[in-house]
């Protein structure tokens, strides 16, 4: 199985301790960038493809998550250029509705370790951006979300104060919308 992470969390003491004791020759692909562009997703399948791996440990925050949710997408989808995300767009409705996609190859297994309180390992929705059009877009579908995922309060303890914070609240703001709102957002 394959790593995804970020270049932070790659650098801490306690993701260093938990690769060693996971694998310490696991492939580990630490570009990803906030609002995960298509063209990391796209390096991120290239490298995992390299490596024939088939499935990833998430270890990270949203970014880190949306990117391994994108590489399986990419793997089991056939992706292999920035413009292949456009075949598995799920349609949006005023009332939140939406269409999956239908994905003929197999997902890869996904288990996600979450250093950040986004909630991105709980949805089937990966967040995509297209950086050439200035817009990030939504793919859903059932497979998309992580199989398993491991709530270990002490991998966030290199979580920055900030960032800790700012995650909470965008979980709250989730929270509120989900139980007011009577459309569903995309994110």
């Amino acid at each position: 199985a394959g790593v995804v992470t970020s270049r932070s969390v790659l650098a801490s003491e306690v993701f260093k301790s938990w690769l060693a004791g996971f694998d310490p020759d696991a492939p580990v692909f630490s570009a990803t960038k906030p609002h995960t562009p298509r063209e990391t997703v796209i390096e991120a399948a290239r490298f995992f493809r390299a490596h024939h791996c088939d499935g990833f440990v998430s270890f990270g925050g949203g970014s880190a998550i949306d990117a391994a949710k994108g590489v399986a997408l990419a793997l089991a989808g056939g992706i292999d250029d920035v413009r292949d995300f456009d075949r598995f767009k799920g349609e949006w409705s005023k009332t939140g509705a939406s269409s999956s996609f239908e994905i003929k190859g197999d997902m890869p297994l996904h288990v996600s370790i979450p250093t950040t309180l986004s909630g991105a390992s709980h949805t089937f929705g990966a967040g995509i951006s297209d950086v050439s059009r200035g817009a990030k877009f939504v793919h859903r579908h059932p497979a998309l979300g992580p199989r398993v995922v491991l709530l270990d309060p002490l991998v966030t303890l290199n979580t920055p104060d900030a960032l800790w914070t700012g995650t909470g609240m965008k979980a709250l703001e989730h929270a509120v919308e989900a139980l007011y709102s009577s459309a569903l957002a995309p994110f």
